[in-house]
C-alpha cells in the first residue's frame, strides 16, 4: 500500500471543532471578528428585534413625554403638565425618534405601544 502524503483521520465532530477553533483564531489574527456560532445567531436575533433593546434607552422623562404624546397631547399641554418648556418637550422627541430610528410621530406612538408604555386607542 502507497501512501501519497500524511495519513487523513476523520475524528469525527472533534475534528470539525478544532477545525473551526483554527479558522476562527486565523481570522482573529487577520482581524476579523471572532463569534461562535451560537453567539452569532443570537445576535442576528437581537438585531432583528431592535425594539427590545432600544427601549432600554429611554430616560425616565422621555417616557413621560412618549406617554402624553401617545395619548394625544400637545406639546404645550406636555410642557404643562411636565412644567417643562415646549422646546424641552420637542427636544424629548426628537432625541427619542432619533435613538429608536423612527421617523414619524406615528412609529414613535406604534413604538410606546407595543413597549406597553401607552395603551392602544
Amino acid at each position: 500500500m502507497q501512501s501519497n502524503g500524511p495519513a487523513q483521520v476523520d475524528f469525527g465532530d472533534g475534528q470539525r471543532q478544532v477545525r473551526e477553533l483554527v479558522d476562527r483564531l486565523m481570522s482573529a489574527l487577520r482581524g476579523g471578528a471572532n463569534l461562535s456560532p451560537l453567539i452569532a445567531e443570537e445576535l442576528i436575533e437581537a438585531l432583528a428585534k431592535p425594539d427590545r433593546v432600544s427601549a432600554a434607552r429611554l430616560t425616565r422623562r422621555q417616557v413621560d413625554v412618549l406617554r402624553l404624546i401617545a395619548g394625544g397631547c400637545r406639546m404645550k399641554k406636555i410642557a404643562a403638565e411636565l412644567n417643562i418648556s415646549t422646546r424641552t418637550v420637542e427636544t424629548h422627541k426628537y432625541e427619542m425618534m432619533r435613538n429608536l430610528g423612527v421617523r414619524t410621530t406615528a412609529e414613535l406612538i406604534r413604538f410606546a405601544i407595543s413597549h406597553g408604555i401607552a395603551a392602544p386607542g
